[in-house]
């Protein structure tokens, strides 16, 4: 017994000597040894938040190309924000705007214009001069260039012009076969309800900056919301209803943490590098935590 105590205490006494005073270095060590793309894998993970590059990657790349996609591709992100309108002969383009100018140049209305007329336009050199003549892209181009590689969130933008935007979008989704690869979002509940109608095996998000009152008793399944009316309370109200909760355009790392640590289920960011890197740190530090706890 005396010699089972005597180790007892040795053992006690190398640990607080020795042991304590040596763990900062090791969680300094783990933090810049452990790999991310271990912690960026874990299911846990990617069931609580995952990231979605705005218009594609375009802090890297002009906005809503297939360079943006690549770009959002190589970021390893799990979505891309994508813009969808119809030209006046009916092809489904990327256009964030209704109209072409602040891309291109060229001050034409989408519904004014056949897609021959613009499939030309230039529309990286805005963004910087490496992207020269990269030009508008079509949907289903957008998605033979994502499949296997990411998944879209396929906004409709409604300007009032189209005629079969809907009907156009959702047959090239189901002639790519990418229905259960992509969501569809728009700001236009009527749009959403087409949708719904169509093919009720996409899941549909609506897209608002007011927090009305109806939101609630919306068929949709997410709400993409501007980070300025989310709170803890919405989110766990629409969790609780089975929806989930996006956040738009959160550009700020502080912005980024907050809202990681109200638990929305995606932050939609022009900087998806920005914050894969913000929830690599806070995992290694959540895991670390409990690996301190455990010595």
């Amino acid at each position: 017994m005396t010699m089972i105590k005597n180790k007892e205490i040795k053992f006690t006494y190398l640990y607080k000597n020795f042991l304590i005073p040596f763990i900062p270095l090791i969680v300094f060590i783990a933090l810049i040894f452990i790999p991310s793309t271990v912690l960026f894998s874990s299911p846990k993970h990617k069931e609580n938040i995952f990231i979605t590059a705005h218009r594609g990657n375009s802090s890297e790349a002009p906005e809503n190309t297939l360079s943006a996609i690549k770009y959002a591709i190589n970021s390893g992100v799990e979505y891309a924000e994508i813009d969808v309108q119809e030209t006046k002969d009916g092809q489904v383009i990327l256009l964030h705007d209704n109209n072409f100018k602040r891309v291109s140049g060229y001050d034409k209305n989408i519904w004014e214009v056949n897609y021959d007329e613009i499939k030309n336009y230039d529309v990286g050199s805005h963004f910087n001069n490496k992207f020269r003549g990269e030009k508008i892209p079509t949907l289903e181009e957008v998605i033979k260039a994502s499949k296997g590689k990411i998944k879209l969130n396929i906004e409709i933008k409604a300007n009032g012009h189209e005629k079969n935007l809907v009907f156009n979008a959702l047959n090239i989704i189901k002639k790519e076969d990418f229905n259960k690869y992509c969501i569809v979002t728009s700001s236009n509940y009527n749009v959403l309800k087409q949708v719904r109608k169509l093919d009720p095996s996409i899941k549909i998000g609506y897209i608002t900056r007011v927090k009305s009152k109806g939101i609630e008793n919306m068929d949709v399944d997410i709400y993409s919301l501007d980070g300025d009316i989310v709170n803890r309370k919405f989110i766990e109200k629409a969790h609780k209803n089975g929806r989930q909760v996006y956040v738009w355009t959160i550009n700020r790392e502080d912005a980024m943490v907050k809202y990681i640590n109200l638990g929305v289920d995606s932050i939609i960011t022009d900087y998806p590098n920005r914050l894969k890197l913000i929830i690599d740190r806070k995992n290694k530090q959540t895991l670390l935590g409990n690996m301190v706890k455990e010595i």
